[in-house]
């Protein structure tokens, strides 16, 4: 089964269409800002100062942080609240020489990370319930997400925005953050900004057998998948490399570097858009 964009980015014949959810489907805000200002015993000034300090120095220099596995960035800070509070909070905490053992930094990371995912509110973004719905009931179209977050909260958020939260296919804990051997025929790495050290690992094992395991099923090409996301490292990178159609969706914190990538690399398969469509 072959599927192709036209000129104006629409699908065409039978394909398959990944979507991630968190800030793809929604707008996401990070809510765990007061429970870090209680570990490390800051009064409301200092904080709300340093926290403003850490996130102008996120914001002006991308691609110096982001979420780390074995000492390589695997995402940058910037392009996510989520990322970009986890960035924030390790900055602070080493600044005041907190839980600086790294099992147990990463431990609280995470703990902060899945206390406040259920807090944290739930705006849809734009023509996104129009958008899931339109491909969901299409008969030229398989759709589903595959995200990193667990199903039984996707479903939660699915029924707060007005949908059926069983009406769509969904497949969590895709690990994209990890990597791994696999594949071995995708390069290990990829420059995103030439002439600087931000480079960028498209090898996410887990994620792609989760990738692998939706073309296999379907009986499909790598070329007849299309795959939406707002993280391009996360998200589109691995399946970019794999041969996938990919689509960025940009806010105002995508860094310069990924769109210029995509621009220059893209080879009319990677696309950079402002919202959320019904048709590709």
């Amino acid at each position: 089964m072959t599927s192709q964009l036209d000129a104006g980015g629409r699908m065409a014949e039978r394909s398959l269409v990944i979507s991630d959810f968190d800030g793809t489907q929604t707008d996401a805000e990070a809510g765990y800002t007061s429970a870090l200002r209680v570990l490390t015993g800051l009064d409301e000034r200092t904080f709300a100062s340093l926290l403003l300090g850490f996130e102008s120095a996120i914001k002006e220099h991308p691609h110096r942080h982001g979420v780390e596995r074995g000492g390589k960035i695997v995402a940058s800070a910037i392009v996510d609240p989520y990322l970009r509070m986890q960035a924030i909070a390790k900055l602070i905490l080493d600044r005041e020489g907190r839980f600086m053992d790294p099992i147990d930094r990463a431990n609280l990371l995470e703990h902060l990370y899945l206390s406040n995912y259920s807090k944290t509110s739930i705006v849809p973004r734009q023509r996104a319930v129009e958008f899931m719905s339109a491909l969901n009931e299409s008969k030229m179209v398989d759709f589903c997400v595959v995200t990193n977050a667990r199903t039984a909260s996707v479903r939660d958020k699915l029924y707060r925005m007005g949908m059926n939260p069983d009406s769509i296919p969904l497949h969590g804990h895709a690990q994209k953050f990890e990597l791994g051997p696999e594949p071995a025929h995708v390069p290990e790495w990829v420059n995103l900004i030439e002439g600087k050290s931000r480079v960028a690992y498209p090898r996410r094992t887990k994620y792609f057998e989760v990738l692998d395991k939706l073309r296999r099923e379907r009986e499909l090409e790598w070329s007849d998948i299309t795959v939406v996301g707002d993280i391009f490292e996360l998200d589109l990178l691995l399946p970019f490399m794999l041969g996938c159609r990919v689509i960025l969706l940009v806010n105002d914190n995508t860094p310069q570097y990924e769109i210029d990538f995509i621009t220059e690399c893209g080879e009319g398969r990677a696309h950079v858009f402002g919202d959320l469509k019904e048709n590709y």
